[in-house]
């Protein structure tokens, strides 16, 4: 999904947070959380089902 929005990982750093978390998340090391899923939801006008598609 990145790839075809053309995001970058600093890109998602106002609605995750620090690189090492945006990092930390796309690993898998680190949940997304309710408040990062609205953020992302929110600034990349993604469905509004999506946030509910989203395992935490």
């Amino acid at each position: 999904m990145m790839e075809s929005r053309g995001l970058t990982k600093s890109a998602l750093e106002p609605m995750i947070g620090p690189r090492a978390r945006v990092l930390d998340t796309l690993n898998r090391i680190r949940p997304l959380t309710l408040e990062m899923i609205q953020k992302l939801v929110n600034e990349l006008n993604l469905p509004a089902g999506f946030s509910s598609a989203i395992e935490l």
